[in-house]
């Protein structure tokens, strides 16, 4: 699998007036995005509504929207469940459907615990047929909430395995190796890298709302000023 980079946005859930999923509407919002030039998209993910799917929605949903993208970009299959055994499978399920990863939550109930979250996600690994697993960080109630550190120490367990910490924004992919005291360093410098960026485009935003204009480093929102 090639470095996954840019926007992955998670394709939300549309439903019909009689209340199930709308299949059609959502391989629709996945030509919208993939036209509006996203790097990949993500399916199914708290965004999704996902927690209100039954598994054969989930699974019908899954297997129509992998066929339909058909490798324009990259797809990567939400397969979070807070048992490891429903996870992989959720995870195979997605690989059927041409998935290049997969996206699992650090369980709530496993809290702080890191040894817990390490043992699930080696389980969910193992069930895996070898697709490349994201740990995805979602703060509490929804996830555990874990720190910097706790989200490595996973990774440190499992070679070439990845991680994916969710905040205010999406971001901070990475892939490491075994080396784990390396790996929480890159990503403690990761994550506070992320933090200034963050911070440096709060205060050019606020500048630009103050002049009527556009931060000067996002010459692609100045594009389209004049249609707001």
């Amino acid at each position: 699998m090639s470095r996954l980079e840019g926007v992955f946005p998670v394709l939300p859930t549309p439903f019909s007036p009689g209340g199930g999923p709308d299949a059609d509407a959502l391989l629709r919002l996945a030509d919208w995005a993939i036209a509006c030039g996203v790097d990949g998209i993500v399916f199914p993910g708290m965004a999704s509504e996902v927690e209100t799917l039954k598994p054969e929605e989930r699974a019908d949903l899954v297997a129509r929207l992998g066929r339909h993208v058909g490798g324009r970009v990259p797809f990567i299959v939400g397969a979070s469940d807070p048992d490891p055994a429903r996870a992989a499978a959720r995870v195979r399920e997605g690989r059927a459907a041409g998935a290049v990863a997969a996206m699992v939550m650090a369980p709530q109930p496993n809290g702080a615990d890191v040894a817990r979250h390490v043992a699930f996600y080696a389980e969910v690994a193992a069930g895996s047929d070898g697709v490349k697993l994201m740990l995805q960080n979602a703060p509490p109630p929804s996830g555990a909430g874990l720190g910097p550190a706790a989200v490595a120490e996973p990774a440190g367990h499992a070679r070439d395995a990845q991680h994916r910490r969710v905040g205010a924004r999406m971001g901070l992919l990475a892939r490491h190796g075994d080396d784990r005291q390396p790996l929480r360093q890159r990503v403690d410098r990761a994550v506070q890298a992320t933090e200034r960026e963050r911070a440096q485009r709060h205060v050019a935003g606020v500048e630009a709302l103050e002049i009527g204009g556009v931060p000067e480093d996002r010459p692609d929102r100045r594009a389209g000023q004049d249609r707001l």
